[in-house]
């Protein structure tokens, strides 16, 4: 894992905060359903895949799930993790929070990195045991499927973007034909 590229925030550890998550299938393939007449319809693996995400919180008390989707190709999950999560609920609806900040962890001191680039952290942890629940689910059931390698995070830090994100999450089957992960393979 050293050698790999690293996307995430150098400052942030990853253990607690709001989270939208991408998590995308092997290749683009369609293993989740399709979406016909504006509506996500679930195959055997779509299935897993919603059962495991919505399962989430009770494996990890630490954990919610604020809002997901299930999408022919990928998942996307908006998430509370860590200590962050008691206030989570309460601070994201609070219509006075315009101009308060969620979710910004920084470092104080930027020039510090945190330790061992979060492969370990909690946030990981989760979508590993996500990822690895749906891959180990599907073939017990002797189902074809795999998922692309790592996943892809936004820390939620404001309440704009939280509700810019919850937005394109509620309305992501709606939009799919100009959502960047049309197409794939069937």
């Amino acid at each position: 894992m050293a050698n790999r590229h690293q996307v995430r925030a150098w400052w942030h550890n990853y253990n607690e905060g709001a989270y939208f998550v991408t998590a995308c299938t092997r290749n683009m393939r369609h293993y989740f359903g399709k979406i016909e007449c504006g509506r996500m319809n679930l195959s055997l693996a779509g299935s897993r895949a919603e059962a495991q995400i919505v399962g989430l919180p009770g494996h990890f008390p630490s954990v919610e799930v604020l809002n997901h989707v299930v999408m022919p190709n990928h998942i996307h999950i908006v998430l509370a993790v860590g200590r962050f999560l008691k206030t989570s609920s309460s601070i994201i609806v609070d219509e006075t929070l315009d101009d308060r900040r969620i979710g910004c962890l920084r470092a104080t001191n930027h020039g510090d990195k945190t330790p061992d680039f979060h492969h370990n952290s909690s946030l990981s942890v989760v979508m590993r045991c996500l990822k690895g629940g749906v891959k180990r689910d599907l073939t017990h059931l002797g189902v074809e499927f795999d998922w692309q390698p790592r996943f892809h995070e936004h820390i939620i830090r404001s309440r704009n973007a939280y509700d810019r994100i919850m937005n394109y999450v509620e309305n992501n089957v709606a939009n799919w034909e100009k959502d960047c992960f049309y197409g794939g393979k069937i």
